[in-house]
Protein backbone atom coordinates (compact mmCIF):
# COMPACT_ATOMS: atom_id res chain seq x y z
CA UNK A 1 0.00 0.00 0.00
CA UNK A 2 2.68 2.18 1.09
CA UNK A 3 4.53 1.54 -2.06
CA UNK A 4 1.84 2.04 -4.38
CA UNK A 5 1.00 5.56 -3.09
CA UNK A 6 4.61 6.38 -3.40
CA UNK A 7 4.84 5.75 -7.33
CA UNK A 8 1.46 7.81 -7.30
CA UNK A 9 3.27 10.46 -5.57
CA UNK A 10 6.00 10.56 -7.68
CA UNK A 11 3.78 9.99 -10.53
CA UNK A 12 2.29 13.31 -9.30
CA UNK A 13 5.55 15.61 -8.72
CA UNK A 14 6.41 16.46 -12.49
CA UNK A 15 2.73 17.45 -12.97
CA UNK A 16 3.13 19.56 -9.77
CA UNK A 17 6.42 20.97 -10.28
CA UNK A 18 5.39 22.43 -13.99
CA UNK A 19 1.91 24.09 -12.08
CA UNK A 20 4.06 25.44 -9.85
CA UNK A 21 7.16 27.25 -12.27
CA UNK A 22 4.21 27.86 -14.98
CA UNK A 23 0.60 27.89 -14.00
CA UNK A 24 1.58 30.53 -11.30
CA UNK A 25 3.80 32.56 -13.39
CA UNK A 26 2.14 35.92 -13.68
CA UNK A 27 0.23 36.33 -17.01
CA UNK A 28 1.75 38.89 -19.21
CA UNK A 29 -0.88 41.16 -20.36
CA UNK A 30 -0.84 41.58 -24.12
CA UNK A 31 1.55 44.34 -25.58
CA UNK A 32 -0.74 47.85 -26.21
CA UNK A 33 -0.79 47.84 -30.03
CA UNK A 34 0.94 51.04 -31.30
CA UNK A 35 -1.28 53.42 -32.52
CA UNK A 36 -0.98 54.41 -36.42
CA UNK A 37 0.84 57.20 -37.43
CA UNK A 38 -1.64 58.39 -39.68
CA UNK A 39 -3.89 60.43 -37.89
CA UNK A 40 -0.81 62.47 -35.84
CA UNK A 41 0.82 62.84 -40.02
CA UNK A 42 -2.88 64.13 -41.09
CA UNK A 43 -3.39 66.88 -37.98
CA UNK A 44 0.64 68.18 -38.87
CA UNK A 45 -0.16 68.87 -42.78
CA UNK A 46 -3.59 70.28 -41.52
CA UNK A 47 -1.82 72.38 -39.30
CA UNK A 48 1.07 73.69 -41.85
CA UNK A 49 -1.28 74.58 -44.25
CA UNK A 50 -3.37 76.44 -41.93
CA UNK A 51 -0.17 78.34 -41.02
CA UNK A 52 0.72 78.62 -44.52
CA UNK A 53 -2.95 79.64 -45.74
CA UNK A 54 -2.46 82.20 -42.62
CA UNK A 55 0.77 83.63 -43.89
CA UNK A 56 -0.62 84.26 -47.50
CA UNK A 57 -3.70 86.27 -46.41
CA UNK A 58 -1.58 88.12 -44.26
CA UNK A 59 0.70 88.62 -47.47
CA UNK A 60 -2.88 89.34 -49.58
CA UNK A 61 -3.92 91.80 -47.34
CA UNK A 62 -0.28 93.66 -47.35
CA UNK A 63 -0.48 93.53 -51.23
CA UNK A 64 -3.91 95.48 -51.58
CA UNK A 65 -2.24 98.54 -49.86
CA UNK A 66 0.43 98.83 -51.71
CA UNK A 67 1.97 101.10 -53.16
CA UNK A 68 2.34 102.97 -49.79
CA UNK A 69 1.20 106.61 -50.79
CA UNK A 70 5.31 107.95 -49.23
CA UNK A 71 8.23 106.44 -49.11
CA UNK A 72 7.98 106.21 -45.34
CA UNK A 73 4.38 103.97 -45.57
CA UNK A 74 5.75 102.15 -48.80
CA UNK A 75 8.68 101.34 -46.77
CA UNK A 76 6.57 99.89 -43.24
CA UNK A 77 4.25 98.01 -46.21
CA UNK A 78 7.02 96.32 -47.95
CA UNK A 79 8.51 95.15 -44.51
CA UNK A 80 5.46 93.86 -43.62
CA UNK A 81 5.16 91.61 -47.22
CA UNK A 82 8.83 90.54 -46.67
CA UNK A 83 7.95 89.62 -42.93
CA UNK A 84 5.17 87.40 -44.32
CA UNK A 85 6.96 85.94 -47.17
CA UNK A 86 10.01 85.10 -44.72
CA UNK A 87 7.56 82.54 -43.52
CA UNK A 88 5.68 81.42 -46.51
CA UNK A 89 8.92 80.55 -48.41
CA UNK A 90 10.20 77.86 -45.88
CA UNK A 91 6.58 76.49 -45.70
CA UNK A 92 6.68 75.91 -49.38
CA UNK A 93 10.24 74.78 -49.64
CA UNK A 94 10.02 71.88 -47.24
CA UNK A 95 12.90 71.23 -44.20
CA UNK A 96 15.19 69.91 -47.13
CA UNK A 97 16.74 73.55 -47.64
CA UNK A 98 19.70 73.99 -50.11
CA UNK A 99 22.72 76.60 -49.82
CA UNK A 100 20.67 78.89 -52.76
CA UNK A 101 17.53 78.85 -50.90
CA UNK A 102 19.07 79.79 -47.64
CA UNK A 103 20.81 82.84 -49.22
CA UNK A 104 17.84 84.28 -50.55
CA UNK A 105 16.17 83.40 -46.96
CA UNK A 106 19.18 85.66 -46.09
CA UNK A 107 18.92 88.21 -48.80
CA UNK A 108 14.78 88.34 -47.72
CA UNK A 109 15.31 88.68 -43.90
CA UNK A 110 17.97 91.43 -44.52
CA UNK A 111 15.88 93.56 -46.51
CA UNK A 112 12.87 93.05 -44.12
CA UNK A 113 15.63 94.07 -41.65
CA UNK A 114 16.58 96.76 -43.00
CA UNK A 115 13.24 98.14 -43.67
CA UNK A 116 11.75 98.07 -40.45
CA UNK A 117 14.85 99.71 -38.43
CA UNK A 118 16.81 101.03 -41.25
CA UNK A 119 17.91 105.12 -41.06
CA UNK A 120 15.07 106.89 -42.99
CA UNK A 121 17.98 108.90 -45.29
CA UNK A 122 18.63 105.41 -46.84
CA UNK A 123 17.43 104.71 -50.55
CA UNK A 124 14.97 101.90 -50.58
CA UNK A 125 14.79 100.46 -53.99
CA UNK A 126 17.98 98.74 -54.27
CA UNK A 127 17.22 96.64 -50.75
CA UNK A 128 13.28 96.16 -52.48
CA UNK A 129 14.14 95.04 -55.56
CA UNK A 130 17.37 93.04 -54.39
CA UNK A 131 14.13 91.21 -52.43
CA UNK A 132 11.98 90.66 -54.94
CA UNK A 133 14.43 89.01 -57.28
CA UNK A 134 15.28 87.22 -54.59
CA UNK A 135 11.92 85.64 -53.72
CA UNK A 136 11.24 85.60 -57.54
CA UNK A 137 14.27 83.05 -57.76
CA UNK A 138 13.22 81.05 -54.34
CA UNK A 139 9.62 80.46 -56.05
CA UNK A 140 10.31 79.15 -59.44
CA UNK A 141 12.91 76.72 -57.38
CA UNK A 142 10.60 75.33 -55.49
CA UNK A 143 8.42 74.89 -58.27
CA UNK A 144 11.00 73.28 -60.28
CA UNK A 145 11.96 71.12 -57.23
CA UNK A 146 8.26 70.03 -56.38
CA UNK A 147 6.91 67.69 -59.28
CA UNK A 148 3.90 68.63 -57.53
CA UNK A 149 3.79 72.11 -58.81
CA UNK A 150 6.02 71.67 -62.27
CA UNK A 151 3.41 71.04 -64.51
CA UNK A 152 0.48 73.90 -62.92
CA UNK A 153 0.25 76.35 -65.84
CA UNK A 154 -1.30 78.89 -63.38
CA UNK A 155 1.67 78.86 -61.39
CA UNK A 156 4.15 79.23 -64.85
CA UNK A 157 1.26 82.14 -65.84
CA UNK A 158 2.15 83.96 -62.53
CA UNK A 159 5.96 83.42 -62.28
CA UNK A 160 5.93 84.85 -65.81
CA UNK A 161 3.81 88.38 -65.20
CA UNK A 162 6.17 88.07 -62.09
CA UNK A 163 9.24 88.39 -64.24
CA UNK A 164 7.71 90.98 -66.72
CA UNK A 165 7.51 93.18 -63.59
CA UNK A 166 11.18 92.45 -62.51
CA UNK A 167 11.80 93.48 -65.78
CA UNK A 168 10.71 96.92 -65.41
CA UNK A 169 12.44 97.78 -62.33
CA UNK A 170 15.38 98.99 -63.57
CA UNK A 171 13.64 101.30 -65.74
CA UNK A 172 11.37 103.19 -64.06
CA UNK A 173 12.21 105.65 -60.95
CA UNK A 174 9.48 107.15 -57.57
CA UNK A 175 6.12 106.44 -57.46
CA UNK A 176 6.41 104.57 -60.66
CA UNK A 177 8.66 102.33 -59.32
CA UNK A 178 6.63 101.84 -56.31
CA UNK A 179 3.84 100.59 -58.03
CA UNK A 180 6.01 98.23 -59.97
CA UNK A 181 7.55 96.67 -56.38
CA UNK A 182 3.67 96.68 -55.95
CA UNK A 183 2.86 94.60 -58.82
CA UNK A 184 5.67 92.32 -58.54
CA UNK A 185 4.28 91.31 -54.90
CA UNK A 186 0.78 91.34 -56.14
CA UNK A 187 2.05 88.16 -58.60
CA UNK A 188 4.38 86.82 -55.86
CA UNK A 189 0.98 86.52 -53.82
CA UNK A 190 -1.15 84.85 -56.07
CA UNK A 191 2.24 82.40 -57.07
CA UNK A 192 2.01 81.49 -53.40
CA UNK A 193 -1.66 81.38 -53.38
CA UNK A 194 -1.68 79.21 -56.59
CA UNK A 195 0.73 76.89 -54.93
CA UNK A 196 -0.84 76.32 -51.79
CA UNK A 197 -4.26 75.35 -54.29
CA UNK A 198 -2.22 72.78 -55.81
CA UNK A 199 -0.51 71.29 -52.46
CA UNK A 200 -3.92 70.88 -50.71
CA UNK A 201 -5.48 69.31 -54.03
CA UNK A 202 -2.73 66.59 -53.77
CA UNK A 203 -2.66 66.28 -50.23
CA UNK A 204 -7.02 66.32 -49.80
CA UNK A 205 -8.00 65.41 -53.42
CA UNK A 206 -9.62 67.87 -56.38
CA UNK A 207 -12.58 68.26 -54.54
CA UNK A 208 -11.92 68.75 -51.17
CA UNK A 209 -9.21 71.70 -52.52
CA UNK A 210 -12.09 73.10 -54.71
CA UNK A 211 -14.36 73.35 -52.30
CA UNK A 212 -12.37 75.34 -49.90
CA UNK A 213 -11.64 78.19 -51.84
Amino acid sequence: MNTTCGRFLLCLLPTALCLLIFGCAPVKQPSATTKPAEPQLANDMQGWMRGLNDQIAALAQTSHQLPGPSDAEHRKLMSDAFGSLSQILPLLHGKAQTGQFMLQMQTLNTAQSQLAGGSSEMSIEPTIDLAIRATASALTDIQQGNPNLTDRAEISTDQTELQQWIGQLDLKSGPLHRQVEANAIDSITRTAQAMSSALAEKMNGPTTAASGQ
